[in-house]
């Protein structure tokens, strides 16, 4: 609805199916009028495109948290490192 170019709408446009490449459509001129926009939200759910958002956050989440268990820092500092990755990995819109 602001026109921000989320990872669930990037892939959904990028997903090539129908359903992406309506959305691709939809959203050519900026953001959807209000009237599209639950054509837009269906699209969106149509690619899957919220499920595969999610993976990607697990990932980056894990492998930060990988990258963090080996770095050369103090303890203390890791672990609030560790709880922030964590709390926003949980974070949802």
């Amino acid at each position: 609805m602001r026109g921000k170019k989320t990872l669930p709408l990037l892939l959904a446009v990028g997903s090539g199916t129908a359903a992406g490449r309506r959305l691709a459509d939809l959203l050519d001129s900026g953001p959807p009028a209000p009237m599209d926009v639950p054509e837009a939200m269906r699209l969106l759910e149509e690619t899957d495109s919220r499920r595969r958002s999610e993976e990607a956050a697990v990932r980056h989440a894990a492998s930060a948290l990988a990258a963090l268990g080996g770095a050369s820092i103090p303890a203390d500092v890791r672990e609030q490192w560790r709880s922030f990755i964590t709390d926003l990995s949980r974070r949802r819109s």
